[in-house]
């Protein structure tokens, strides 16, 4: 009989991995946080349970169909690698790690959102089949989730009771780029980090989202880029997938 893989952990019965990422506190929630507090966070970066779908529509111009992409709440899911990546069957998809098996990956206690798969991201791609210089035309639209965070302990108090915290961003992302009688690229971001933005770096209002006892700042970025010939559709705030909660996982 095959040996299990064995498990170890910071101690009996408290759930993580040993290799939970020690951080000096820049840049992350400040490492106030029990074990407790982070293990909430832990088994809840299990999938996304509240956000909004939303759809990017494109009026047909220039010789391009009309196009239509939606993003799929219910079928985002949190990734986690071990060793290496794991592709599924049609060579394209991350498969995820419950979060029971995040044990020790190569990214250290790393749990994320990435765009590889069609059940990640919406993707819009069309051309009108003529050579670029003989009236050619093509777009190509993404809108899905990336990023991720990381659940970090306090390496100047390694015997502190109050020694965890979170670090890491994770966005929802908007964008378009293609080719009318010239080039056009747009991208419009939906941030959720660990950190309070500047000023200078929102576009609107800063909101809060949160996962057991950490709350993440929610804001929207400016949009970036520009065209130098007829306009593609252009990222909105309508267009960007935004989230509101997560689901638990649990044991069945």
């Amino acid at each position: 009989m095959q040996d299990a893989d064995s498990f170890a952990a910071l101690g009996a019965g408290n759930g993580f991995p040993e290799c939970v990422s020690k951080h000096n506190g820049v840049g992350t929630t400040p490492l106030i946080f029990s074990l407790a507090q982070v293990m909430e966070v832990y088994w809840s970066m299990y999938r996304i349970s509240l956000g909004t779908d939303v759809t990017w529509t494109q009026e047909g111009k220039g010789g391009l169909p009309a196009m239509s992409i939606s993003t799929d709440i219910s079928e985002t899911a949190f990734f986690a690698p071990r060793d290496k990546y794991a592709f599924d069957e049609d060579g394209f998809g991350i498969v995820p790690y419950l979060p029971y098996q995040r044990a020790c990956g190569n990214l250290g206690n790393r749990i994320f959102y990435a765009d590889f798969g069609e059940f990640l991201w919406g993707r819009y791609s069309e051309s009108n089949g003529l050579p670029i210089d003989n009236g050619g035309a093509y777009m190509i639209a993404t809108m899905g989730y990336e990023g991720g965070f990381q659940i970090v302990q306090d390496e100047n108090n390694p015997n502190g009771k109050n020694k965890y915290g979170i670090s890491g961003e994770m966005i929802g992302f908007c964008r378009s780029k293609g080719y009318v009688l010239g080039s056009s690229e747009y991208e419009l971001l939906q941030h959720y980090t660990t950190r309070e933005p500047d000023p200078g770096e929102v576009n609107g209002s800063v909101g809060t989202i949160s996962i057991g006892d950490f709350a993440l700042y929610s804001w929207e970025g400016h949009l970036f880029g520009g065209n130098t010939g007829l306009d593609f559709a252009i990222p909105t705030s309508a267009n960007l997938p935004k989230i509101s909660g997560f689901d638990k996982y649990t044991f069945t």
